[in-house]
């Protein structure tokens, strides 16, 4: 997660050197072109102007900055400026973005956009001296096409009672369907865990529904002043419409339908420091939530999954990842070693895990950018990837087992990458 610090001159610095690989004129080490153009952040202002503030986010070094402002006064409540190496340190930018209202966000690079739109609602504006620009506001509850009537329901004090025509149950009850899913860029949480650590790590919440029951216990109290805080709309239903809105037995007393758009990998940022985790054709949404859960705690730059496995953003899934489904960059692929020869000619290594290589893993050397390959729960990896990969690589283990849950191989592949680093 990305945390607030001092706004120095090395952080614009960090601003400047990303703008200037962007930038036709070269930007590089002209500081004062660049604060023409974006004052706002300007470590020189006067007295008057409210301070600027300044995020960073990455692990071992500063991979991402941020330098927000909110404005005195004129359109827009705020300004911020952002620069990062990656999808994965920019969408940490982003989720601990502090502002609320609509304003103008920059952006070194234009690959950045795609990241934006998933967060954020408005538009594009024209470039300005190789910057892009996005105005608009937070995804979520102030979102410029929300319902008036869900509008409202944010100001009522507590959760409001739903019936089966509420929007928000109408919304919730559609996706438990993967197409309804992908077309509607949204997945639900359900269980009070994965709720509130929703609501935490400020993902674009879109509504939130609870049981009668919860919603008069403490726990629901809390997620619902949470809701409020976050003008999240909060609602409360009886067990028997719960019962409509999810398979899942015993009834989760708290589900909600948060925002998350899953991406051709085709849009994936692929900077040389990257470090990616590839699962072919995964079957089981819980191994495959275990696997997006250890790719986030090991500090991969993205997840990318083959179309024909399960759905990442399935209940169960999004269960098994404890939070990481929304939080880490996650993407599809529909012809994997295609994609791999691409990586490839960009000079990853590729490594593909199977039982069947000769290369021993705490052989191999392990430099960026890098991507291990993890497959199928039965089959392992297909034979026309394991032909792409530039190295095949097994796990020693004891004699009698030749082969380890793919949640676990994943976890051995990246947390001996994090090992060799000295990642702290």
């Amino acid at each position: 997660m990305a945390a607030e610090t001092s706004f120095t001159e090395p952080l614009l610095r960090f601003i400047l050197d990303i703008a200037a690989k962007e930038t036709a004129g070269g930007l590089g080490a002209d500081v004062a072109s660049f604060l023409e153009v974006v004052p706002e952040p300007n470590i020189g202002r006067s007295p008057a102007q409210p301070a600027p503030r300044a995020f960073v986010s990455g692990w071992g070094e500063v991979s991402g900055v941020l330098v927000y402002r909110e404005m005195a006064s004129g359109r827009d409540d705020w300004q911020a400026v952002a620069a990062a190496r990656d999808e994965r340190a920019l969408r940490d930018l982003l989720l601990a973005f502090p502002g609320s209202g609509s304003g103008v966000l920059f952006l070194t690079e234009g690959w950045m956009l795609a990241t934006v739109r998933d967060l954020f609602t408005g538009k594009e504006l024209r470039d300005r001296v190789g910057l892009s620009a996005f105005a608009g506001a937070r995804r979520g509850a102030r979102r410029s096409d929300r319902p008036d009537r869900d509008a409202r329901m944010v100001a009522l004090p507590g959760p409001q009672l739903a019936a089966k025509d509420t929007p928000a149950v109408q919304r919730l009850r559609a996706l438990r369907e993967p197409a309804a899913r992908r077309a509607e860029a949204s997945f639900v949480a359900e269980g009070p865990t994965l709720v509130q650590r929703a609501l935490h790590d400020r993902l674009p919440v879109e509504a939130v529904l609870c049981l009668n029951a919860f919603a008069a216990a403490p726990e629901g109290r809390e997620i619902a002043a949470a809701c409020a805080r976050a003008a999240v709309p909060c609602y409360r239903c009886s067990d028997g419409l719960m019962g409509t809105v999810t398979s899942t037995r015993p009834l989760p007393p708290v589900i909600a339908a948060v925002h998350f758009r899953l991406d051709d990998v085709g849009m994936l940022k692929l900077p040389g420091s990257s470090v990616l985790l590839i699962a072919e054709n995964l079957q089981n949404p819980d191994n495959l939530g275990m696997v997006l859960r250890t790719a986030d705690g090991a500090g991969a730059g993205a997840v990318v999954v083959t179309e024909d496995g399960v759905d990442p953003l399935h209940k169960n899934c999004v269960r098994a990842a404890r939070g990481a489904v929304g939080r880490i960059p996650l993407y599809s692929c529909a012809d994997l070693p295609a994609w791999l020869g691409d990586l490839s000619r960009q000079g990853f290594a590729t490594l593909g895990a199977t039982a069947h290589a000769d290369a021993d893993l705490y052989a191999q050397p392990l430099d960026l950018p890098l991507a291990f390959i993890v497959g199928n729960e039965e089959t392992g990896l297909r034979p026309p990837t394991l032909a792409a990969c530039t190295t095949r690589v097994r796990i020693p283990m004891a004699p009698g087992q030749s082969s380890l849950n793919v949640g676990v191989a994943a976890g051995v592949l990246l947390f001996e990458f994090v090992r060799r680093t000295g990642r702290q």
